[in-house]
């Protein structure tokens, strides 16, 4: 007992463990505090103390994630339009390597693609909403697909159509000549709805 170092020496004081214990207090200045009530529900009448600093913080965020949130909404549309047609080219260089003879011409790999396309242009064609006329991110689309709706909607159907007879060849000459069609009525709507890209 008489022997004892370390900590619990220094509680029984300097005699025991040689050492004494130092209190300091950091003072921090005092700064008035206002506290702002903020309702939270109007029903029931439930507030919540917020401290203006706090306030500071929260309204630009707040404004920031609905300004956010708004050019997201057109983007998606033009984003998801844009991932369909990209979709719909994989589909056509498919095509196009049973067309240059690259691949063998095969009726389900053709069925495949052509199913692949339609669901790529449901996608695409869907998301020509009014509003996501311009970008960012930047968008290729005319006006005139607004302005003229029922000469897009028929270009879509023209697309479609022209889709469906090549889904449904069975041979290889069939294909060539579906896929022509194909890359007609992909032209057609191109010309008139699609500007180029610089």
């Amino acid at each position: 007992m008489g022997d004892e170092t370390g900590a619990r020496g220094a509680e029984a004081g300097p005699f025991r463990g040689e050492t004494k214990k130092h209190k300091s207090v950091m003072k921090l200045p005092q700064v008035p505090v206002r506290i702002v009530a903020v309702q939270a529900n109007a029903i029931f009448g439930e507030r919540h103390m917020v401290k203006p600093a706090n306030m500071l913080k929260i309204v630009p965020a707040v404004a920031v994630i609905a300004t956010l949130g708004a050019t997201l909404a057109f983007a998606g549309a033009i984003e998801d339009r844009q991932a369909g047609m990209k979709q719909v080219g994989k589909a056509m260089g498919a095509f196009a390597g049973i067309a240059k003879g690259e691949a063998p011409y095969d009726a389900a790999v053709v069925k495949t693609n052509a199913d692949s396309m339609r669901e790529a242009w449901k996608k695409a064609f869907a998301n020509f909403t009014a509003g996501s006329e311009k970008g960012p991110p930047e968008t290729y689309a005319k006006a005139e697909i607004w302005s003229d709706p029922e000469g897009f909607k028929a270009a879509e159907d023209a697309a479609f159509k022209a889709l469906d007879a090549l889904a449904a060849t069975s041979d290889e000459a069939g294909f060539k000549t579906a896929l022509g069609g194909l890359g007609e009525a992909c032209k057609g709507c191109h010309t008139k709805f699609r500007r180029p890209k610089d």
